[in-house]
């Protein structure tokens, strides 16, 4: 139960990480054979991109997860409170039913990539582990959300707590 607790905490952040950490490893590799050895290596730079896509799209799940996703509020934080928490609501739910989608359309395409069987030019990997990436962040994010909508059912004022948070 421990484990599961901490990955319930960290999953988005390991993953994260690990392909931050890939990423530097990457480019320096790069730099280094290409400027040190005058001899370029083929895969840093497409193993890069690929950690970067990875990095980028579970972080989606990240800022899901911490509430900091990309936002314009001005006009939400003019409003008064119950307006706020009607939005705040509204906000969850067409993110909810995005990623429900999304996470269909993904699954999808990596069928369809897995029976053509791609993979990436230089380091011939399948395509479908990049793609993985993109139903991975919004499978998460489907699960961040769910918790917060679970959270606020069963607090019944957690909207009214976030409404005036995000207003000052």
């Amino acid at each position: 139960m421990k484990v599961l607790k901490w990955l319930d905490k960290n999953v988005e952040l390991l993953i994260c990480s690990i392909a931050l950490v890939g990423l530097f490893i990457c480019m320096l590799l790069a730099v280094l054979f290409r400027y040190m050895l005058n001899s370029s290596l083929p895969w840093p730079e497409e193993l890069g991109c690929y950690l970067f896509i990875w990095f980028s799209l579970v972080g989606v799940a990240y800022s899901t997860k911490e509430g900091i996703h990309l936002r314009v509020d001005v006009l939400v934080n003019a409003m008064p409170r119950p307006v706020r928490m009607a939005l705040n609501a509204v906000s969850e739910l067409v993110m909810t039913v995005f990623f429900l989608y999304m996470s269909a359309v993904g699954m999808r395409a990596i069928a369809d990539i897995m029976g053509n069987g791609t993979t990436s030019p230089a380091m011939r990997i399948p395509m479908w582990l990049v793609y993985l990436s993109f139903w991975l962040g919004c499978v998460l994010s489907l699960i961040r959300l769910a918790q917060s909508w679970y959270r606020r059912l069963r607090s019944g004022g957690a909207w009214e707590k976030e409404a005036d948070a995000n207003a000052g």
